[in-house]
């Protein structure tokens, strides 16, 4: 697990402090939210140059925040159209 319960259970509760959520769901949350670092951590490998070229091959933060950003912003998009359709 990459978030313990506690951290998965305050992350849910401070998206709506008045949702009761079960144990198994929590569970799931964190075992989920796992599984998207390692992901996240994929993506942000995959867009920097080989790790043996030396010199521009570091991880810096920039490359972090960048990465983050694009794959929030897709995820918008993706929110929005599916939010759109199901109003029509």
């Amino acid at each position: 697990m990459r978030i313990s319960y506690v951290q998965a259970k305050e992350s849910l509760s401070k998206a709506n402090p008045k949702r009761q959520h079960s144990k198994n769901a929590v569970s799931a949350f964190q075992e989920q939210m796992g599984e998207f670092v390692d992901l996240m951590a994929s993506i942000i490998e995959k867009s920097l140059p080989p790790a043996t070229t030396g010199r521009g091959s570091r991880l810096e933060p920039s490359h972090v925040h960048e990465q983050i950003m694009l794959v929030e912003l897709q995820m918008m998009k993706e929110w929005f159209i599916n939010t759109e359709e199901r109003m029509k």
